[in-house]
Parts: structure tokens; sequence; C-alpha cells
């Protein structure tokens, strides 16, 4: 019970199919991203941002949004993605204060060019990272002094193995990690001061890591 099953990401692999994702997504973007807005309101965020697997920028248009005061940088591992996101800042009005960057967390050396951020985010992303050690540490690495590391996700629940339904949403909760997978991790990479919050509906959770 509660084992973890890695979930085969079906991410868009063409422009059309990336749009009607948006389109879906569109329509959740309160359920799906305000209790992490709500959460990182609690934070003293500003300067110079990174979001690690935007996607399409919904979550990234809603942060900037409230954080008018910062500069992001959005990656993905994504080619089709990145196109979207950039659709999505245009369509806001936020490009003067957006990058863009094809990037894998596996990829150190990338980030090490990008340089040091202030508050280095990833909404949603954390659960398809293929090597969870390697990818904090990455980014731990990338953190400026008095800087955050914020990770938002999904959290694996023991109730979601017994509902007789295995659609998308489900499964990504069931690729998702406990958050005692996730202390361990940080303790093996340690010393670091973190906390890990259980976010309503419960099957969410934020790992804040300060430098």
């Amino acid at each position: 019970m509660l084992q973890r099953i890695k979930h085969q990401d079906n991410n868009p692999s063409r422009m059309s199919d990336a749009k009607e994702y948006v389109k879906a997504h569109e329509k959740q973007m309160d359920f799906l991203y305000g209790p992490f807005i709500k959460d990182m309101k609690k934070l003293d965020i500003s300067g110079k941002c990174i979001e690690i697997g935007a996607g399409p920028a919904l979550f990234t248009s809603m942060f900037a949004e409230q954080f008018p005061g910062v500069h992001i940088t959005v990656t993905d591992i994504s080619p089709v993605m990145i196109s979207m996101a950039k659709q999505t800042i245009t369509k806001r009005g936020l490009q003067d204060r957006v990058d863009f960057c094809l990037l894998n967390v596996n990829d150190g050396d990338v980030l090490k060019r990008l340089g040091k951020f202030d508050l280095i985010y990833s909404i949603y992303s954390m659960h398809h990272w293929p090597d969870l050690e390697r990818g904090v540490a990455n980014l731990l690495d990338s953190i400026s002094s008095g800087g955050l590391l914020y990770l938002g996700d999904l959290k694996r629940v023991w109730w979601l193995y017994y509902l007789p339904v295995n659609n998308n949403d489900v499964q990504q909760i069931r690729a998702a990690y406990r958050s005692i997978e996730v202390r361990k991790v940080l303790q093996k990479l340690g010393p670091v001061n973190y906390k890990i919050r259980t976010l309503f509906p419960y099957f969410m959770q934020s790992v804040i890591v300060s430098n």
C-alpha cells in the first residue's frame, strides 16, 4: 500500500494539443494553483525568480500578478510548452518581467550558467523528476544567500488507492512523494532549513527550504 507508481508523462508534443491542454487547465486555475498562491503569500518574496517545469505558464501568470516586484525566468523541458508559455505571458502583458529557457532540472550545468536566484519555485513538477535527489541538489546550489526554494506539488495519500478510478489526476497523485520521502532527501543533502506543509484539499503539499 502507498507504493509510488511512476507517472507516464503525457505532456502535449504538438501545438494543437498544447492549446487544448491550456483551455482545460485555465478553467481550473483557482483550484489547481490557489492553495500555492495563498501559501506563498506568507513568504517574503522579491527579486530574481526562476520557475522549474512551468508548462504553459498559467501559474506563472498568477504568481507574477500577485508579486509585481519580481522578475521570472520560466523554464520547461518541452519546447512546445515554452512556446505556449510565451503566448500566455504575452497575452497577459507580462513579457517585460519574464524570460524563457529550455531546461531539464537534472542539468546542473545550465542552472549554473543562469546564476543565482532569490526564489526558485516549482509547481506540480517534482513528481515528474526522474531523480528527485539530484534535482533538489541542483536547485539548492542555485539559491542566492538568504533565498528560498519552494516546491509545491501533490502528496501521495492512502485513500486514493481505494478509489475505483484510475484517471490521469489519480495517477499523478500516486506518482507524488510523501512528506517523509521528501524529508529523507533533504536530510541526506543537509544541513538545510526546511518546512513541509500539507495544503487543503490535503493531497497537496509545499516544501520550503531557506538558504
